[in-house]
């Protein structure tokens, strides 16, 4: 039976030496909710996944959507949700220093109210990109943040720098992708909604 290593024998982290493979296009989804005794639109929740296709956006979205519910008793997901579509722009380089003292709790409200912005005027942002995971040789690509285009690096280096968003710690490097006009779909049958 092999023993566990000890911290001091284990292999040092090789930080920020794998090159992530970010799709040229993508889509980020936005699910609306409504009071469910008033039916009005009341919040939003942008998925964290971003997805390479309409129909894993909609998979994901089945999937995600009742537990999200389940948390929130009082707000029932619409049948119609945004789906916005990403095109890559470029990579943005990560750095050791990013994961040592994040001092910024991003919370979902706050990450919900950088996305909320998008909805006006999608055309005006861009999405940053982070790698979180690798699952069966694919990389786990979340949508952290939205920003305006032209964002200068150095406001992504202090997003980085202090949120405590999770980030892989070997990926090498983070990407930004250019968001287009919503397409809307029901989340259950993936079918176009106008």
């Amino acid at each position: 039976m092999k023993r566990r290593k000890k911290i001091s024998e284990r292999k040092e982290i090789a930080w920020c030496s794998k090159t992530p493979v970010f799709p040229k296009e993508a889509y980020v989804t936005v699910v609306l909710f409504a009071d469910r005794k008033s039916q009005e639109l009341t919040a939003i929740y942008p998925l964290e996944s971003i997805d390479e296709t309409l129909e894993s956006a909609c998979s994901y979205a089945q999937d995600v959507i009742p537990k999200l519910e389940a948390g929130n008793p009082e707000y029932a997901a619409m049948r119609t949700m945004s789906v916005f579509p990403l095109v890559f722009d470029r990579t943005y380089p990560l750095r050791r220093e990013f994961w040592e003292s994040p001092d910024v709790e991003y919370s979902p409200a706050s990450r919900v109210s950088q996305f909320a912005k998008i909805s006006k005027f999608p055309e005006a942002y861009d999405v940053l990109v982070t790698p979180s995971g690798i699952l069966k040789r694919k990389w786990i690509l979340r949508a952290a943040t939205a920003l305006l285009r032209q964002t200068p690096d150095a406001v992504i280096e202090q997003f980085m720098l202090h949120t405590n968003w999770p980030v892989l710690q070997t990926a090498k490097y983070a990407a930004l992708y250019h968001v287009h006009k919503p397409i809307f779909l029901d989340w259950q049958t993936g079918q176009p909604v106008s």
